[in-house]
């Protein structure tokens, strides 16, 4: 082998070795380490780039999302092989392109047109390759908006009229979303006066280790909101420990409402029923619960107004809510979707979590039996990116229709 290109093989390896290194550090640093800060959005990229190295293990020996250093350190040099080789390819050819036409001035000419021409194509393309998904994994998942919408409800009672219910969803604390990101949304929340706070599952994801804390940084909510909180469990806490969050949710004082139900009134949260109350429902999650309409919906007058929440929009879509037989549902507030996390120009959104494709990516929808809202959430799932659907809260207001 010619001197040269061994040369060459050496210094595209060291490239190779010191870019797997330094995305190791990072990776490791969150995922196992569970290091907080400034670090997360620099390790959410490092993240998203092994994404060639997930896809070839996967395949090979299948499992999902891994924390252990064994793990990370395959991925990344398998990434960084892909996108190493990848480069190298591109520039042969582009060598190829730029030298192998004729000779003398004019074709001296020609070949440093072509040279240029050549190296802004690849300027540019590169620029936008890496500017977009830098973008969509540093700036846009910290942008935290709230989205207000005002519902007329049905034989609300007088005294509810102008009830503000702020929804929280899928906060995914974990390696990809911090503490410190969770926590400024609970202080947004709680900066829009909310009569009433709802949340609607996934709080954890990745790894048990997160339950703890993803459960106490909600706890200023509890002294916030006039009726208290109330929430539901979502896809993400039952693969991990569905019963231990709903006990620790219930210990600091948010009432879990999983296929269960309570009633607000001008006097406060009950069990019962009063003739000018507003019962609020639960649902089990659509993946891992079971949904128990007949227990959430039991014992509750025609007359009752009625939110419910479930985790899955697809809920609704059940059987059990075809119109005709469906129980009264004034609203459904849901999650899940993220709204996708990523809406392309011309293309819209690849990928929407629901067998019912764009119908429940996020906002009002009309389900077959009753209106269904769905948030966009908090954090984020598989891929540490949004892109046009940027994290959210929402603020409900509801009023006499």
């Amino acid at each position: 082998m010619p001197i040269k290109r061994v040369r060459r093989l050496v210094r595209w390896s060291m490239v190779w070795l010191v870019l797997t290194s330094a995305m190791v550090c990072l990776d490791a640093g969150v995922w196992v380490f569970h290091l907080d800060g400034p670090i997360r959005p620099v390790a959410n990229v490092a993240n998203m780039l092994t994404a060639p190295g997930r896809m070839v293990l996967r395949a090979l020996v299948g499992g999902g999302a891994r924390v252990d250093i064994l793990w990370i350190i395959v991925v990344n040099a398998v990434s960084w092989a892909v996108y190493l080789l990848t480069l190298w390819g591109a520039t042969a050819i582009w060598r190829r392109m730029v030298s192998s036409n004729g000779d003398g001035a004019a074709a001296t000419t020609d070949t440093s047109r072509r040279a240029f021409l050549a190296k802004g194509g690849l300027g540019v393309a590169g620029f936008g390759l890496s500017a977009a998904p830098a973008y969509a994994t540093v700036a846009e998942p910290w942008d935290l908006q709230v989205d207000r919408i005002t519902v007329p409800i049905r034989d609300l009672p007088p005294e509810l009229d102008g009830m503000r219910v702020v929804q929280i969803s899928d906060t995914h604390m974990g390696p990809r979303i911090p503490r410190s990101f969770i926590a400024s949304a609970v202080e947004r929340a709680i900066g829009l006066r909310p009569d009433l706070v709802a949340l609607t599952g996934d709080y954890a994801c990745i790894s048990e280790a997160y339950i703890a804390d993803a459960v106490e940084v909600l706890a200023p909510l509890v002294g916030a909101a006039r009726f208290g909180v109330v929430g539901v469990l979502g896809n993400h806490d039952h693969w991990l420990n569905g019963p231990r969050i709903a006990q620790l949710m219930s210990d600091l004082g948010i009432r879990m409402i999983d296929n269960d139900r309570v009633f607000l009134s001008p006097g406060g949260m009950s069990d019962e029923c009063a003739p000018d109350a507003l019962c609020i429902a639960g649902l089990g999650d659509l993946i891992g619960d079971t949904v128990r309409p007949d227990r959430a919906f039991r014992a509750i007058p025609d007359g009752t107004p009625r939110l419910a929440l479930a985790h899955h929009p697809d809920t609704a879509e059940l059987p059990e809510f075809a119109p005709g037989i469906a129980p009264r549902v004034d609203l459904m507030l849901c999650g899940h979707t993220h709204g996708g996390q990523v809406k392309l120009p011309f293309l819209g959104t690849p990928a929407i979590p629901s067998d019912y494709g764009d119908k429940y990516a996020s906002g009002m929808v009309q389900g077959p039996s009753c209106r269904v809202f769905v948030s966009k959430g908090v954090g984020m799932s598989i891929l540490p990116v949004r892109f046009r659907v940027p994290p959210e809260i929402n603020l409900i207001t509801l009023v006499r229709a």
